[in-house]
């Protein structure tokens, strides 16, 4: 393996002491409004969600992930890799279990590539699929943001206009220029596969749109089982402006960042009583955490062959 594809893997064990802070802050934020809004109303209302519609939700979400297994193995296919699907279906619950329970020491994302190499596959490969899967991933949500930027231009036009956001904005926008700058450039490197078979691309866009749809029905019922008045297309568009806050690397996994992200959403653009925002920002992440569950069940087929000398 080569040196970046190296750094590649090993840049999910490193845990940055900002990301840390960033992950304390966002679940300090989280915690913050749960008080102020009210512990006892906030359990009211999680109360007042059936067993029902949350067992749908949590269909809908599984559905969700299977939708992400074949956008990756539409990619993979495309490239070359006659990978089976139950192989495929194996290594995103693995990686999806590392996210949400292993999230300081291994990334889903290595935990996959492990498991890819273990596939006789490439590293360069490897590491191009999942990079092309997070590239088709954000172009999916980015088709929502043209509405739904409009809906919170107002707020981030008096953001910008207090004194004190500037240092902050001037920071955060040349760590997220750099950011873009070098991911633009390794999509630009690998994308030359997908190029010569664009058909993978467009089933991995297809795969994404459904992936949206289920997790937008999953956070759609849980909202109106909780009475509140809010169209799919709204949960949809608001869950993309949240998806791309998520995006930014200042927590693990979105720990805090992604639940603070969606309450202040919902509740401010989207009409949600904060409470019920709050309740459901909660449960969408226990819904991910229970999904990703069955990937504990294959991933000793990873840690068994940590060191395997892989092929590319």
């Amino acid at each position: 393996m080569d040196e970046k594809n190296s750094q590649l893997t090993n840049a999910p064990k490193r845990l940055s002491l900002w990301r840390l802070i960033g992950t304390l802050l966002g679940i300090a934020l989280t915690i913050y409004l749960l008080f102020s809004y009210g512990l006892d109303e906030f359990l009211r209302m999680l109360k007042s969600v059936p067993l029902g519609v949350f067992l749908l939700a949590l269909v809908f979400t599984f559905l969700s992930r299977f939708m992400v297994t074949l956008r990756w193995l539409a990619l993979l296919r495309a490239a070359g890799v006659r990978m089976t699907l139950r192989r495929a279906l194996r290594l995103v619950f693995m990686g999806l279990f590392a996210s949400n329970f292993l999230p300081t020491t291994v990334g889903g994302d290595a935990v996959r590539l492990i498991g890819v190499l273990q596939h006789e596959m490439k590293a360069s490969t490897g590491v191009a699929s999942l990079l092309m899967d997070r590239v088709v991933g954000s172009i999916g949500m980015a088709t929502l943001l043209p509405w739904g930027i409009p809906m919170i231009w107002p707020t981030i036009e008096r953001f910008f206009m207090t004194w004190w956001a500037l240092p902050v904005m001037v920071r955060t926008w040349s760590n997220v220029v750099d950011r873009s700058r070098r991911f633009v450039k390794g999509v630009i490197e690998t994308i030359g596969i997908w190029l010569k078979r664009p058909y993978g691309i467009v089933l991995a866009l297809l795969a994404t749109y459904g992936h949206m749809v289920f997790t937008f029905l999953a956070a759609w019922v849980l909202l109106g089982s909780m009475q509140q008045t809010i169209s799919f297309f709204q949960v949809g568009t608001l869950w993309s402006l949240a998806y791309f806050v998520t995006l930014i690397p200042i927590s693990i996994n979105g720990l805090g960042i992604q639940e603070f992200s969606l309450t202040f959403l919902f509740t401010h653009f989207g009409g949600v009583e904060p409470k019920a925002a709050l309740v459901l920002a909660t449960l969408m992440r226990l819904l991910y955490m229970l999904a990703s569950l069955p990937g504990a069940l294959f991933l000793s087929e990873i840690t068994a062959n940590l060191g395997m000398r892989p092929r590319g």
